[in-house]
């Protein structure tokens, strides 16, 4: 059972982990920012900077950080970030990210399904993960 809940210090160094992990497997990686978080202090920021609109973390039932996702906003503009653990990829771990952070959201931030998860359609991305 997977557990959704709000971000706290011990999780910087579960997300150091899981960018680490990510950066490792596509070469690619290491091109976005998600990929590049390398220190204590980056992966603090993504979880409680100042551009921070909502994060939530994906935790196994033991407390291991197996995924995140975070809503940041940055000069009015709204991006977003997911990460999840490849061993609990397709499963349902990001899935449950997405659907709880749209929960929690404000009701005024401008935001789309489609926008929020890039070019691809939302409802595909979603059902992939």
């Amino acid at each position: 059972m997977v557990k959704i809940v709000s971000p706290q210090p011990a999780h910087i160094e579960g997300l150091l982990r899981l960018s680490r992990e990510f950066s490792g497997e596509y070469e690619w990686a290491s091109d976005i920012p998600i990929g590049q978080i390398a220190t204590r202090e980056e992966a603090r920021s993504k979880l409680f900077g100042a551009e921070v609109v909502q994060v939530l973390i994906a935790e196994t039932e033991a407390g291991e950080m197996i995924g995140y996702i975070g809503v940041y906003e940055h000069l009015k503009v709204v991006y977003s970030s997911i990460l999840i653990a490849s061993a609990y990829r397709r499963v349902g771990v990001g899935k449950q990210l997405v659907e709880s952070v749209f929960e929690q959201l404000s009701k005024g931030l401008d935001l789309d399904f489609r926008s929020f998860l890039g070019k691809a359609s939302g409802r595909k991305v979603l059902e992939s993960i």
